[in-house]
């Protein structure tokens, strides 16, 4: 689950999903709350503030997503607001530790022969997709909580590769099937 948290949820570091409690899942209106993340520091500290105000924000859950949430607080989640959605292995009160979710994220990578990948690429493949599905700027620094539009601007890579499908689309404007027929009758 934390994977697809990852990628649908664009903006949502290893940190933030370490922190999610149920109490940020609101089904009703497919809300997921940011508003932590998991403090990296030492195996003490659990919880502080994102790195930005920015960063606390409510997302979209998409509708797909939704019935595999479902069965997964269902089944691994205690239905109680201040559960952690990735409890701590040893000991369930406390949220995962950021380097516990790798350690998982790392074996299940391993398993499909992929040792390239790392747990922020499920992050920027999420803000990689919205760039290519036509998100703006503001739409990329809203979803991953940036600051700034110069740290949006890299998953903005991925409208170069549209390039040539919106050629395309402007060459059937300009030459429609009609146009195009007759240019190859001569």
């Amino acid at each position: 689950m934390s994977v697809y948290l990852a990628v649908f949820r664009r903006g949502l570091h290893g940190r933030g999903v370490c922190a999610l409690q149920c109490r940020d899942i609101d089904p009703n209106t497919r809300t997921l709350r940011i508003r932590s993340n998991r403090s990296t520091e030492d195996r003490d500290s659990k919880i502080g503030i994102p790195k930005t105000s920015r960063s606390v924000r409510g997302e979209r859950i998409p509708s797909q997503l939704v019935p595999l949430l479902d069965h997964f607080l269902k089944r691994h989640v205690p239905s109680t607001d201040t559960a952690w959605l990735f409890p701590a292995a040893h000991n369930p009160k406390d949220p995962i530790h950021p380097n516990g979710l790798r350690g998982m994220y790392a074996k299940a990578r391993t398993t499909v022969g992929r040792d390239d990948l790392k747990f922020h690429d499920l992050r920027h493949t999420g803000l990689t997709w919205m760039a290519l599905d036509g998100a703006t700027v503001r739409e990329l620094m809203d979803s991953a909580g940036h600051a700034d539009a110069d740290t949006a601007m890299r998953y903005q890579h991925a409208i170069d590769e549209r390039h040539t499908v919106l050629a395309e689309k402007l060459g059937e404007r300009l030459f429609p099937d009609e146009t195009r027929k007759h240019c190859k009758r001569r």
